[in-house]
C-alpha cells in the first residue's frame, strides 16, 4: 500500500498460516476465524511516523478506524460479524482513505458451517443416484465431496461435485454401504450427512433406500437423471413467503443489501424455494459476483428444471465469462421448452456470432424476425433489426 513517501506492504496471517491478501475486489481471501493478524512492511527511506492507522469497512461505504498501532508492531483485528471486510493502512487518523487512490485489500470472514441434507438415495446394478439439499453463501464450484463408507470402516472417495442437488455415480460394492456427503465452503467450514444403509447383498437388486429407510422396486437410473428433477419443489412456508415479499419491496426501493438479507432468510426457511434462489442469483450476477450467482442458479435448476429465468441467468454468466459452448447449451435447453422465446433466440444468435459462426447466428436472428412479424412483437423489433444490419454489413 502507498501512503505519502512510505510504501506499506500488507499481509494477513491467520494463526501460523501466512496468506498474501492484496488482490482484486472480486476475489477476496476467505478465512474461517474472526481474528485477523496483519503484518506489514514499511519502506524506511524517509521519516517513519510513530503510528500506523488501520482503516476498515464492512458492508458500508464509510471507512472506520480499526485501531492505531505503534509502527512496526503486528496488528490484530477482531471481526465481530461475518461478511466482507476491506482494509487500508495509512499514517493519518484524521483523513479516511480515498477510493480509487488508496490501495486496499479484501477479506471475507466466514465461520458459519454449510447446510447439507441427503434427501434420497437410489441404488441399482452398480449405479447410485443421490439427491441432496445444500446451502452456503460461499460455496466453490464443486463444494460437495461424496464418499462410499463400508461396514468394515473403509472409505472410498467417489468425487467432487457441483451443488446441483443430484449426482449419478457408478460404484462397485460387494457388501452393504452408506454414502457420506461433505459440504465445504471456501473458508474450509464443513458439514456432513450420512445416508441410511444401502443393501446390496440380496437377490433382488432393484432397491431404493431413502433417508427415511423406505424401499421400493425401481428401474436402474439413467445418466439423463442428472439433468432432471423428479417432482416440482414444495410450496414455500408462509414465513418464507413473507421474507420473499419483503425482499421484493426492498428491491423496488433500491435497497439491495436488505433485499439480499431477506432472500437469504427465505432460502433458510425453505431450502427448495427456487424463486428466492433465482432472485438472489440475479442480484449477485449484477454485482459481478459470478461464482456465487452461479451456485444459486445451479441450486435453483436442481430444484426446478423448468425454471427458465434460472437457465437464462446461467447462460448470461457463461457469456460474460467467455464460455460460449456452455451458454449455448443453456439457451438451447430453454428453446426446447419455449420454442418462440424471441429474447433467448437473440442471445443464442449472439453466442454463435461470438463463436465466429455468423451464418448460424444470422439464421437464428431471421427466425426471430419471422416470429416478431407474425406476432407483431414491437418490443424486440429494434434489437433484431440492428443484428440483421450487422449481418448485412459483413
Amino acid at each position: 500500500m502507498v501512503n505519502s513517501s512510505h510504501n506499506v506492504l500488507v499481509y494477513v496471517m491467520l494463526f501460523a498460516q501466512l496468506l498474501y491478501a492484496q488482490g482484486d475486489v472480486g476475489n477476496p481471501i476467505v478465512v474461517n476465524s474472526p481474528l485477523l493478524k496483519i503484518n506489514y512492511v514499511i519502506d524506511k527511506s524517509g521519516n517513519v511516523p510513530k503510528n500506523v492507522v488501520l482503516w476498515y469497512r464492512h458492508e458500508n461505504p464509510k471507512w472506520k478506524i480499526g485501531g492505531v498501532f505503534p509502527t512496526g508492531q503486528p496488528i490484530e483485528f477482531f471481526a465481530k460479524e461475518q461478511g466482507g471486510y476491506e482494509f487500508c493502512l495509512t499514517f493519518d487518523k484524521k483523513t479516511p482513505p480515498v477510493d480509487n487512490v488508496a490501495a486496499t485489500y479484501q477479506v471475507l470472514v466466514d465461520f458459519g458451517k454449510p447446510l447439507i441434507q441427503i434427501t434420497q438415495v437410489k441404488y441399482a446394478n452398480g449405479r447410485i443416484a443421490v439427491r441432496w439439499r445444500a446451502y452456503d453463501e460461499n460455496f466453490s464450484d464443486r463444494p460437495i465431496d461424496i464418499y462410499q463408507i463400508f461396514s468394515n470402516g473403509q472409505n472410498k472417495f467417489l468425487g467432487q461435485f457441483a451443488n446441483t442437488g443430484i449426482a449419478v455415480i457408478d460404484v462397485s460394492a460387494d457388501s452393504d454401504f452408506r454414502l457420506k456427503l461433505i459440504a465445504k465452503d471456501k473458508a474450509g467450514n464443513c458439514s456432513t450427512d450420512v445416508s441410511e444403509l444401502i443393501v446390496v447383498k440380496r437377490k433382488i437388486t432393484k432397491k431404493v433406500v431413502t433417508t427415511k429407510s423406505a424401499e421400493h422396486k425401481i428401474a436402474p437410473p439413467k445418466d439423463s437423471e442428472a439433468n432432471n428433477v423428479v417432482k416440482r419443489p414444495k410450496k414455500p412456508s408462509k414465513d418464507a413467503m413473507e421474507q420473499y415479499e419483503l425482499a421484493k419491496r426492498y428491491l423496488n426501493r433500491g435497497q439491495i443489501e436488505f433485499a439480499k438479507s431477506c432472500l437469504l432468510q427465505a432460502i433458510k426457511l425453505a431450502p427448495e424455494f427456487s424463486d428466492a434462489q433465482t432472485d438472489l442469483a440475479d442480484i449477485l450476477m449484477k454485482q459481478g459476483k459470478y461464482s456465487q450467482a452461479e451456485n444459486y442458479f445451479l441450486q435453483a435448476a436442481g430444484i426446478d428444471a423448468h425454471n427458465i429465468r434460472c437457465l437464462e441467468g446461467l447462460a448470461k454468466i457463461k457469456i460474460r465469462q467467455g464460455q460460449y459452448n456452455q451458454a449455448r447449451a443453456y439457451l438451447q435447453r430453454i428453446l426446447k421448452e419455449d420454442k418462440q422465446n424471441v429474447r433467448v433466440m437473440l442471445k443464442l444468435g449472439d453466442v454463435y456470432w461470438l463463436m465466429g459462426e455468423q451464418t448460424r447466428a444470422a439464421a437464428i436472428w431471421k427466425q426471430a424476425q419471422t416470429i416478431i412479424d407474425k406476432g407483431k412483437i414491437k418490443k424486440f423489433e429494434g434489437a433484431v433489426k440492428s443484428r440483421l444490419e450487422l449481418v448485412d454489413s459483413k
